[in-house]
């Protein structure tokens, strides 16, 4: 299923990336992430908390609406 972007998405396994890698986010269960873009290597764009990076599309489950739901 192809989804309009950007998407909401709800953070559903903690990830704390590598130090030396900036690009990666750090996730918290529960944090709500702006994804904007999807790719087929499983590493997904995103936005949270102001800084826009990387994080894994299996640590996240879209939302069905703008309201969190």
């Amino acid at each position: 299923m192809q989804r309009k972007l950007p998407a909401k998405a709800r953070v559903k396994q903690v990830r704390v990336p590598n130090a030396y890698d900036d690009t990666a986010l750090k996730l918290e269960i529960g944090d709500i992430i702006t994804v904007t873009k999807t790719n087929i290597n499983g590493q997904w764009e995103g936005e949270l908390n102001g800084k826009v990076g990387y994080f894994p599309f299996t640590h996240v489950e879209f939302l069905d609406d703008e309201n969190g739901s």
